[in-house]
């Protein structure tokens, strides 16, 4: 039998709850809306975004499975910092592919408002809530909260804004990095 321990106090494991939820929420409103507007401007790197956000979103489910209870098994711990650990990997892999691709001229970025709306809304909202999950993760030990801080702080880069000059007009673009 698995033995349970306590995962920070009551207070914190509903802190991390909330941070949680809200992150669900923000990954499920950035999948919908980037999906929308790559089908809409016909943007591969719109699209690959949506999908960075769905393992994003599988990460803070697995985090919250694990803070459901209030307490977690060790075995439920440690299997959920295994799977937000993959998740990076994954994550990092998509990256990857959609980098090579961009490269390759495979997939032109077109402009699009609303997502680089959803994009610049990320970039402000995610370093917020990363911090939030490393604070938490550092009082509670949670190696599951601190490997889906990591996937939501630091391995993917939103948004790089500049003016592109093509063909006379001055146009907004954006790179996935």
């Amino acid at each position: 039998m698995a033995s349970v321990v306590e995962i920070g106090s009551a207070d914190q494991t509903q802190r991390i709850r909330r941070v949680q939820f809200f992150t669900i929420g923000c990954m499920l409103v950035e999948v919908v809306v980037s999906w929308f507007s790559a089908w809409r401007a016909r943007s591969p790197a719109l699209f690959a975004f949506g999908g960075d956000s769905i393992i994003e979103l599988a990460s803070a489910v697995v985090v919250l499975w694990t803070f459901q209870s209030g307490s977690a098994c060790d075995t439920k711990e440690s299997r959920a910092a295994r799977i937000a650990g993959a998740l990076l990997f994954v994550l990092a892999a998509c990256v990857a592919v959609v980098s090579a691709v961009s490269l390759l001229g495979y997939g032109e970025p077109k402009p699009s408002v609303t997502g680089i709306v959803v994009l610049l809304l990320a970039a402000m909202v995610m370093p917020l809530l990363a911090r939030a999950k490393r604070k938490l993760s550092s009082v509670t030990g949670s190696a599951a909260l601190r490997a889906d801080a990591a996937g939501i702080g630091s391995v993917r880069i939103p948004v790089c804004g500049c003016v592109a000059r093509s063909r006379g007009q001055h146009r907004l673009a954006y790179f996935m990095g």
